[in-house]
């Protein structure tokens, strides 16, 4: 259901599992923008598989869950959650809240020093043109979602 709303409402890709630990492997592959995991999953839970992201990358994830308490969205903060959400939720702010995160990731990039698109380049070779700004590349969701910007 949740891809299924992601890609009606926005123009992102979206890329599935139905494993956590397969998420983490997907993530860590690369190409991927934002992950979008429910809380409550067989293997890892959705804040271990948040704490496994956060040993090797910064990737913004949302959590969803029907069993929120303030304890999780505590903990879950803590490790660096970018939004928690409670279900049920209306479209719309799942939609905004993938939105927000693939804004700020936008932004945390184009501040970066060293542009993503000039740091594999062979010596000699000309600049690439950056993507552009106003347009964020595709966004991949995962755990039930992995969002790439299209």
């Amino acid at each position: 259901l949740l891809a299924m709303i992601i890609r009606e409402k926005t123009p992102h890709a979206v890329e599935t599992t139905n494993n956590p630990v397969e998420a983490v492997q997907i993530v860590r592959r690369g190409g991927i923008d934002l992950v979008i995991a429910d809380l409550k999953m067989p293997g890892l839970d959705g804040s271990e598989l948040l704490e496994a992201i956060r040993a090797f990358s910064e990737i913004p994830v949302i959590i969803i869950t029907a069993y929120g308490t303030e304890e999780a969205a505590a903990e879950t903060r803590e490790k660096g959650v970018f939004d928690f959400i409670l279900k049920p939720f209306r479209k719309e702010q799942i939609v905004l809240g993938i939105e927000r995160a693939l804004e700020r990731r936008a932004v945390r990039h184009r501040g970066r020093l060293h542009p993503p698109h000039l740091l594999h380049q062979p010596p000699g070779a000309a600049p690439r043109p950056a993507r552009p700004l106003s347009a964020p590349p595709a966004a991949k969701s995962t755990c039930g979602h992995l969002v790439n910007w299209a």
